[in-house]
């Protein structure tokens, strides 16, 4: 009886191991939601050009607004396109006053695969090791953090009144990769003299996402 239970406990837990389309899907969205948190709290675009909506158990703000909407969605495709092929490093996302061309903050999202330790963890939960995350487990990882990020505004400098600001996303690959047409190389847009707050880690078993945020010194 215990062998049958033993079975069916691994059986179970490869069923709900994350592949590596499943993960590149969550960070993808985990992504997609904190861009959208930060643009509506740090004012780069007006309060009205965003919804409300549920989601990972707080509520989140996306955009309606069409043209920003599509440009942020196309931006998560190609994304999680190359972090299926694992070619993704980074995702920066950078604030920009318009007046002084400052560069107001700089929010990293570092992103590191591993398929190859995802699979070994799968094979490692047979002989009692700590099971691999499960996706409920990964959504309240993405939760957690993002409520972190929302709660930043009250430790971050205050973003200028006097001009809406801008941004730019930056997208780290590898070498090699082939990217769209209308896409350009850039600057990596650092801050001098600059703090910098970190957030919790998002473990998925085959990614890990590390967040953080540097912005100007005062």
């Amino acid at each position: 009886m215990a062998t049958l239970q033993a079975v069916k406990l691994d059986q179970a837990q490869k069923q709900s191991a994350i592949t590596l389309q499943g993960s590149a899907a969550l960070v993808g969205d985990y992504l997609y939601c904190a861009i959208n948190s930060i643009l509506y709290m740090r004012g780069v675009y007006p309060t009205e050009m965003f919804e409300s909506v549920p989601k990972y158990g707080m509520s989140i703000f996306d955009a309606k607004d069409e043209e920003l909407k599509s440009y942020l969605e196309k931006v998560m495709k190609w994304t999680k396109d190359w972090m299926m092929e694992e070619s993704v490093t980074a995702i920066v996302l950078v604030i920009i006053n318009p007046i002084t061309k400052d560069i107001v903050e700089r929010w990293q999202f570092k992103i590191m695969c591993d398929q190859q330790h995802a699979e070994e963890k799968t094979e490692k939960s047979v002989s009692g090791a700590k099971p691999a995350p499960t996706m409920e487990e990964i959504r309240r990882q993405i939760g957690s953090v993002l409520k972190q990020i929302v709660a930043s505004v009250s430790i971050l400098p205050a973003t200028p009144l006097d001009a809406m600001n801008t941004f730019n996303i930056l997208v780290y690959t590898k070498d090699n990769l082939d990217v769209p047409a209308d896409w350009q190389e850039s600057n990596p847009h650092f801050i001098r003299n600059a703090q910098q707050l970190h957030f919790r880690k998002i473990h998925t078993s085959v990614h890990e996402v590390d967040t953080c945020v540097t912005y100007r010194s005062e």
